[in-house]
């Protein structure tokens, strides 16, 4: 069960350098004593809550894309879709996540302690891509597809890593169902990101 609990540690620190935030290297031990079950449904509860939070950003995408669209500098049309696609896709989500956090073993509480790396990703990673959808001269550059290719491959990732740890059936193979389902929007963001490149080039071998 302690290889489980690594491996799960190892995701999300794997799933952190993809998102380009800086990994702690401070231990973090809660409690010295605690059995190794305990130890297991704290990392799960760490890594709902990472699931939650991120995914309620995400879910916001939606309405900065109004915001965008009503002050006249709205997305290009792929990015449009898809960010809308996104947030509906998450609001709905992390609705199932709040119910079935609830069955046994319930899953809902916040866990004892929040690893500095977790508090790192919920308020850069996610917030990173929210200040690029705002930004002063209303583009959305490249930059902001970076930012949801690695926002989404963060979730896959974690959800991924909880799925192997959690003893409930139905809430692994909800995991492991939204683990491929942002896997496959991250590959719509990353043909998104080739066609830019593609056509960039295309321009400058014309100029």
């Amino acid at each position: 069960m302690n290889n489980r609990l690594s491996h799960l540690g190892l995701s999300l620190a794997l799933a952190f350098a993809v998102s380009g935030c800086p990994v702690s290297e401070k231990e973090s031990t809660p409690s010295q004593n605690s059995a190794a079950a305990t130890e297991v449904d704290q990392g799960l509860l760490t890594a709902y809550v990472i699931l939650e939070d991120t995914l309620s950003q995400e879910a916001k995408l939606g309405a900065l894309g109004f915001l965008k669209k009503i002050t006249f500098s709205r997305p290009v049309p792929e990015v449009d879709e898809i960010m809308y696609r996104l947030s509906d896709i998450s609001e709905r989500r992390l609705d199932e996540l709040e119910e079935l956090r609830n069955l046994a073993p319930d899953a809902s509480a916040s866990p004892d302690f929040m690893d500095p790396i977790g508090a790192a990703i919920t308020s850069n990673a996610t917030d990173a891509g929210m200040d690029e959808m705002l930004d002063p001269d209303g583009s959305f550059g490249i930059r902001f597809v970076f930012l949801q290719a690695q926002a989404t491959r963060m979730i896959s990732a974690i959800a991924l890593a909880a799925a192997e740890i959690d003893p409930n059936e139905r809430r692994r193979k909800w995991l492991t169902d939204l683990s491929a389902e942002f896997e496959s929007l991250r590959e719509e963001l990353v043909v998104v990101v080739e066609s830019y490149i593609r056509q960039e080039g295309e321009a400058q071998q014309e100029d």
